[in-house]
């Protein structure tokens, strides 16, 4: 009976250290987005890899608020869907973030081939696409399969990010 109740043991202290991991590092995260933009606010305009760092910041608030609305609703009941969810957790922040980043890319993109400029004037409306793409795994899933389809065409559209 022992070694049958030794592996259950060892899964859900397994599950609650990665619970905690996650949780400490979602706090960690909000922690250094509230200290970065407290170091640059009323600054001049700041880009990192071409993107101004409102679009990353707003990707990052996004994607991390994504975390915690999904753990918050869907919790698991299982588990190995708690350690599904958690390691999900804490790989969301940096993919939404770089869609963010590809957000902005696209934008410029549209902006160039449009106006013949990549300027972008109002960007607290790329900031506002940025967090909902990070925030909605299905949001930038149907984004990115658009934008794809209108590369390849139709015929050749295929899904490429799993949820």
């Amino acid at each position: 009976m022992d070694a049958v109740m030794e592996p259950e043991s060892t899964s859900s202290r397994l599950t609650t250290h990665m619970f905690w991991v996650a949780l400490v590092y979602q706090l960690c995260a909000i922690g250094g987005l509230a200290i970065t933009s407290y170091l640059v606010w009323n600054k001049a305009e700041i880009r990192i890899m071409f993107v101004p760092l409102a679009v990353w910041q707003w990707s990052f608030l996004g994607a991390v608020s994504g975390v915690l609305y999904r753990i918050s609703v869907h919790p698991g009941s299982e588990p190995q869907e708690k350690r599904d969810l958690y390691m999900w957790a804490i790989a969301r922040p940096f993919i939404g973030t770089a869609l963010g980043g590809v957000i902005y890319f696209l934008a410029a993109s549209g902006m160039l081939a449009l106006s013949g400029k990549a300027d972008i004037q109002n960007i607290q409306l790329l900031c506002g696409i940025s967090f909902l793409t990070a925030f909605s795994d299905g949001f930038s899933q149907r984004l990115l399969d658009k934008v794809m389809g209108s590369i390849a065409g139709p015929q050749r559209q295929r899904r490429f990010i799993r949820s």
